[in-house]
């Protein structure tokens, strides 16, 4: 599909300049990264380095009226934001952005702020892959194998599909199912790798957000995936974020990337919709990013915004990735 959709990209490019959002997660060294979410300091520096003297990087409020405006974006124009909240975000890379001046935008789940619970995906990871297993496990009424390497990260990457659209209880409830067949608990497990995996505090998130190049936004409370919740629930999830997040930081919250935030989905689970839309909109939010490949031109939908991922690469790679991303 996408050989076929990057011709008309490139024409459209050709008549209205495209923009470019990218995501990032980890700034930091960590031994198990499956998901590929950390880049190293070194790497993230080089790549900043590289931006700042080849793109124009403006802050999420100038892009964002850039949109409401149906403004042609200016050549080359980037934002670079953060998802989830990790204390390396504060302390590996605001200190080389702020060493490049360069805006950024943070977005913070809540339930994370001065709470030593590690977000369930590094829990995952690191029961996959730092325990010793059974040669079968059972979960949510099937079984897997695992006895091999393969066969875990088999198993690891269909529960990874699993979990993300599913509820904070069920996966609570899947986490249990597991520990009582491999053995340990979770508090055991949090307390051996909290240091590595530690969310922002609620004084960090302070410190972090009195920066004139930071903005601090919304990446709900439970980090759920939005689309498989009623509207009102949806809503629940963004003010009562918003309201955490306010507190913290003194200023008004209006920018939201969505977990997960692809377009894909599973039957008539997504990981956003129409109602998560609605309730941004109700709860006054100016733009709602999500996490699929994608430009942003003038008549971008200022709720679907498409974001690219950023991976550990060296600067070699990330060179070619930017000029194939503003052609294609």
């Amino acid at each position: 599909m996408e050989r076929f959709i990057a011709p008309f990209r490139f024409l459209k490019n050709q008549w209205d300049e495209p923009a470019v959002v990218l995501a990032y997660h980890r700034v930091t060294h960590i031994s198990v990264d499956p998901l590929e979410m950390a880049v190293s300091p070194e790497h993230f520096d080089k790549q900043m380095q590289f931006l700042k003297k080849n793109y124009h990087i403006v802050s999420i409020e100038e892009f964002t009226e850039y949109l409401y405006k149906r403004k042609r974006f200016y050549p080359k124009t980037v934002v670079i934001t953060f998802d989830d909240g990790y204390a390396d975000n504060l302390h590996e890379a605001f200190p080389i952005l702020d060493q490049y001046h360069l805006p950024a935008t943070f977005f913070i789940t809540t339930r994370w702020v001065d709470n030593d619970e590690i977000p369930w995906w590094d829990e995952l990871t690191l029961l996959c892959f730092t325990r010793n297993w059974p040669e079968k496990i059972s979960l949510n009424g099937k079984t897997y194998l695992t006895k091999t390497f393969k066969d875990k990260m088999n198993t690891y990457q269909i529960w990874m599909r699993l979990f993300r659209l599913s509820t904070v209880h069920q996966i609570k409830a899947y986490l249990s199912e597991i520990y009582q067949q491999i053995g340990g608990t979770r508090s055991e497990i949090k307390d051996q790798e909290k240091s590595n995996y530690r969310m922002l505090s609620k004084n960090e998130l302070k410190q972090l957000a009195k920066n004139t190049h930071v903005t601090i936004g919304n990446h709900t409370h439970d980090h759920v995936a939005l689309g498989i919740l009623a509207l009102e629930k949806q809503m629940e999830e963004i003010d009562k974020a918003n309201h955490i997040l306010e507190e913290i930081t003194g200023y008004p919250i209006r920018y939201i990337s969505y977990p997960f935030g692809s377009k894909k989905w599973i039957g008539k689970k997504r990981f956003y919709n129409e109602d998560t839309i609605k309730a941004c909109k109700q709860l006054n939010m100016a733009t709602g990013l999500a996490n699929y490949y994608g430009q942003v031109h003038s008549n971008q939908n200022p709720f679907t915004i498409p974001r690219i991922l950023v991976r550990n690469w060296e600067l070699s790679t990330f060179e070619r990735f930017m000029k194939r991303i503003y052609t294609y």
